[in-house]
């Protein structure tokens, strides 16, 4: 029962390394600290596309 609790808790911490900057960035991304970002990412996105008169064809 102790190696059971010991293997739980070896599982554990190694899950937490290896996700450890999913939950940083997740952590952010829930409390709204990257939303500057996001704007700007979405901004640079909608300016970056095609007018509609480039598109029309002759």
């Amino acid at each position: 029962m102790i190696w059971l609790i010991a293997l739980l808790i070896v599982l554990q911490s190694f899950f937490y390394w290896i996700f450890k900057a999913l939950i940083l960035f997740g952590t952010s991304f829930l409390e709204l600290k990257l939303l500057p970002v996001l704007i700007l990412l979405l901004g640079l996105w909608l300016f970056s596309g095609h007018s509609h008169e480039e598109t029309l064809v002759d």
